[in-house]
């Protein structure tokens, strides 16, 4: 299979000249790919799995069905003479390699150092395609880098989390802190701020609050009923504890409270008083609806009826609730 590679300038895609602290940007050229280390080895920081042929395949797919010229090039690192180091290209050198590419048109970059480097390939690996850089990737890569002396990236969670959003800017906020959790996990870093998953909650538990339950459950102990709240579901707790009392007879709840990370104006002692506003607004609601309730003796909401959902239902009437 011949593939025609487009000339320098036909190529629309705006490299990023300075992306991360201590990267260069030097310039567009047509590079031999014979001139091109692609030793797997300079990639292992930044990908755990290494070369996988899945990707292979589909970026062979991809380029024998025409050359995308508004994609990301691959990137070498400039070296000696004519010679390159691969540092965003081991995926698709394998392929240029199976369909026959001995050509093409790399951007080069200087690096100041290994971090800087490894903190690029995981910058560009930042996408949606099927090779997009993992979480696990990212994590390996933060380990290693850590345990290095010199390097800039320590065990301090308020550098970390900066170079994760810088490496991974495209993924969810949720899933970043995610990273930075496990990175901290992992390197023995200590925290500024806690948050609690359903496996960290568990644990917790198990090991400080042997004696307490949680997720409506009874305790046998104290006859009432535990619940582990965090922010915005201090309602639906609260509803919850009504109904444990209905169907319990007469039996109390309880709960442990733990918010949410920080959010940009609200700190953790902030957010905690929040929710303790929040139980008392909850509080003073259900004491004025008993007020209400025995003043008129109903409910104070009427269901109008349902929104029509199934084909053949009047799609600009609602439907009554004596005819469901």
């Amino acid at each position: 299979m011949s593939i025609s590679i487009p000339s320098l300038d036909d190529f629309t895609y705006q490299a990023p000249k300075n992306p991360i602290p201590g990267v260069s940007y030097v310039g567009r050229k047509k590079i031999k790919l014979s001139n091109v280390d692609t030793d797997n080895q300079l990639n292992k920081k930044a990908r755990v799995d290494g070369v996988v042929n899945n990707h292979v395949n589909a970026l062979k797919e991809s380029f024998a069905g025409g050359i995308d010229t508004s994609a990301p090039l691959p990137v070498v690192e400039q070296g000696e003479l004519e010679n390159h180091l691969s540092v965003d290209f081991f995926h698709r050198s394998k392929a240029f390699e199976e369909l026959g590419i001995t050509e093409y048109v790399f951007d080069v970059y200087e690096f100041a150092d290994e971090f800087s480097k490894i903190s690029f390939q995981l910058y560009m690996n930042d996408h949606k395609p099927a090779g997009a850089a993992k979480p696990a990737d990212i994590i390996a890569a933060a380990v290693e880098l850590i345990e290095n002396p010199e390097c800039e990236l320590t065990r301090k969670e308020s550098v970390i989390k900066k170079w994760v959003n810088s490496v991974a800017k495209h993924k969810h906020s949720s899933t970043r802190g995610s990273i930075v959790k496990k990175i901290c996990q992992q390197t023995k870093t200590r925290r500024a701020v806690i948050t609690y998953s359903k496996k960290d909650l568990n644990k917790f538990y198990n090991s400080w609050l042997p004696d307490r339950t949680k997720g409506g459950m009874i305790d046998m102990v104290r006859d009432m009923y535990g619940y582990d709240v965090t922010t915005k579901y201090e309602g639906t707790k609260a509803i919850g504890a009504i109904k444990k009392l209905k169907e319990s007879g007469g039996k109390k709840s309880y709960f442990v409270l733990h918010t949410d990370s920080p959010e940009k104006n609200k700190d953790i002692p902030i957010m905690r008083r929040d929710m303790i506003n929040a139980f008392q607004n909850a509080e003073e609601s259900l004491k004025y609806f008993v007020k209400w309730y025995n003043k008129h003796k109903c409910m104070p909401w009427e269901i109008v009826g349902f929104l029509p959902q199934i084909d053949g239902e009047n799609e600009k009437k609602l439907i009554p609730v004596d005819k469901i």
